[in-house]
């Protein structure tokens, strides 16, 4: 009786362990930055990025990452799964946008 009783709180705990991570995996995350500046920027394998508070943040619009300044103070969301390299969803110039209050 007690070997199962012990199988069977391992099953529980291990599938409990799975699916926390295949949730936490496939979730989106969201986060965003308020008045930072652009530390550095990369085009890799025609992939642009940012940098900014030393997190490497994706721009998907060449457009974009080409008129961003280093000089400028920026609010900035963005959101990531899994492993993924966060990617910016959002972006203004610090004190000209909507963003709210709340990230970092």
């Amino acid at each position: 009786m007690m070997k199962i009783l012990g199988r069977g709180l391992i099953t529980i705990l291990v599938l409990s362990g799975v699916i926390y991570y295949i949730g936490n995996y496939t979730m989106i995350h969201k986060d965003q930055v308020m008045s930072v500046q652009i530390e550095h920027k990369e085009e890799t394998e025609g992939k642009y990025y940012i940098k900014v508070n030393d997190q490497k943040l994706q721009v998907k619009d060449e457009s974009l990452w080409n008129i961003m300044d280093l000089d400028t103070s920026y609010d900035i969301q963005y959101e990531w799964y899994g492993e993924k390299v966060p990617y910016i969803t959002q972006i203004f110039v610090h004190g000209e946008g909507n963003l709210s209050e709340g990230g970092h």
